[in-house]
């Protein structure tokens, strides 16, 4: 997307807002395999989750984690970081249902990143783009597609309200 969608956008004035700047958890360092997930949890069933995938996945993320634990912050603030680093016409929105998540969020905006730590989640970036693309497994029930999620799912911190 990089390369070629960005410079067109940037040409046409247009924003970009990440779809799950977090990778689903798997950029937050504390994502768990599926058969850990409850059976109500989407996570549950997501293939990204399941053996050589999340082996797969938590294998691409860390020079993440790595570079995190070396500038002493946590993973997820080094994905938001990178993007924030990206330009001002780059907004990631990351969704959280607890203040502690919000709160270190939030301090992304303080990560600093040189030019070779830039690279380091792109590299991470560019292998992932590499995997299965999200949502294609057929044996998906329907109602865990987003796009026929209720608009109550979507919009879940429309209430202002956390919890710890």
């Amino acid at each position: 997307m990089e390369p070629e969608i960005i410079p067109v956008l940037r040409e046409l004035g247009i924003g970009l807002v990440p779809f799950c700047p977090l990778g689903r958890g798997f950029l937050t360092g504390e994502v768990k395999r599926a058969e850990e997930y409850p059976m109500s949890d989407i996570r549950h069933t997501d293939p990204r989750y399941q053996g050589g995938n999340y082996d797969a996945n938590r294998k691409i993320v860390q020079s993440v984690y790595e570079l995190a634990a070396d500038k002493n912050v946590k993973p997820g603030q080094i994905a938001l970081a990178w993007l924030l680093h990206k330009g001002p016409d780059i907004v990631p929105i990351p969704g959280t249902k607890h203040r502690d998540h919000l709160e270190d969020n939030l301090a992304a905006v303080e990560v600093e990143l040189d030019e070779a730590q830039m690279r380091t989640p792109y590299v991470c970036m560019c292998a992932a783009d590499s995997c299965a693309r999200p949502y294609q497994n057929a044996s998906w029930p329907v109602r865990f597609h987003p796009q026929h999620r209720q608009k109550s799912q979507i919009y879940s911190m429309g209430s202002n309200s956390f919890s710890n």
